[in-house]
């Protein structure tokens, strides 16, 4: 199912927006940075972004009984 994403979701979408850096970017962050607790900074990202969101952004999160994936449009 797709559906607009909230707050609610900002932790569930760090969660796996730091699941897909460490699988995407490990040959091009540091390994160091990547293998500590990104979670909180793409958090932070996240509830920024949900709680006060730009006019022209729009984040759509794919569900199942998890989260599966998330898009943030600008």
């Amino acid at each position: 199912m797709l559906r607009a994403a909230g707050l609610a979701d900002a932790t569930a979408i760090a969660v796996l927006h730091a699941a897909s850096w460490r699988f995407a970017y490990r040959d091009a962050l540091s390994a160091a940075y990547l293998a500590g607790d990104i979670v909180p900074e793409r958090e932070a990202l996240w509830t920024a972004r949900l709680g006060r969101p730009l006019p022209t952004q729009r984040v759509i999160v794919a569900e199942g009984p998890t989260l599966l994936g998330f898009a943030c449009l600008f």
